[in-house]
């Protein structure tokens, strides 16, 4: 009877696969407030990663990388403008179905500079963000979703840090 049980359990498993998937967000970033070094208006950008899925069943646990640039116009001066890019890895976790509820974590390096020749300061260093997602699987290799993300930049030694949130729009596919 346990042989029945294992042999029919394998016939009608369903299949695990991995995914490797590639996405495209559209960003839109507001700076943090309360916090002096951080942009004085908006920002439009552009996030792109690659994540792989390992296949488990009802829970998404995917690694990440991602290289974003955010572009940060000023309301109050020209010489105010400024770009962020950034490279970070990190983690998705979340409930996997055709409406995906995400948790996401990132770190990694980035760097602040003026537009133009505006005379800002250069700022690098280490960069996170934090936040969540919802995902909805169109197709089976094809999403679409949005994002709300926390992100800093704590230059190392220095008594200044960046901050702004962003919600994005993006779309997936997965092979």
């Amino acid at each position: 009877m346990a042989s029945l049980l294992a042999v029919a359990s394998l016939v009608w498993a369903r299949e695990a696969r991995a995914d490797v998937a590639f996405g495209g967000d559209f960003v839109l970033a507001w700076p943090a407030p309360r916090w002096p070094d951080s942009p004085d208006s908006t920002g439009l950008g552009l996030r792109l990663r690659l994540g792989w899925d390992p296949g488990l069943d009802k829970l998404l646990l995917s690694p990440e990388i991602n290289a974003e640039y955010v572009h940060f116009r000023s309301d109050s001066s020209p010489s105010r403008a400024q770009r962020l890019m950034a490279g970070r890895a990190g983690l998705r976790l979340g409930y996997k179905g055709r409406l995906s509820p995400q948790l996401l974590l990132h770190v990694g390096y980035a760097g602040r500079e003026g537009v133009g020749g505006a005379p800002l300061a250069r700022l690098h260093g280490l960069t996170w963000d934090i936040g969540m997602g919802l995902d909805y699987r169109l197709l089976r290799w094809l999403s679409v979703g949005t994002e709300v993300l926390y992100h800093a930049i704590e230059p190392r030694g220095l008594d200044v840090s960046l901050r702004w949130i962003s919600l994005s729009f993006h779309g997936g596919l997965h092979f």
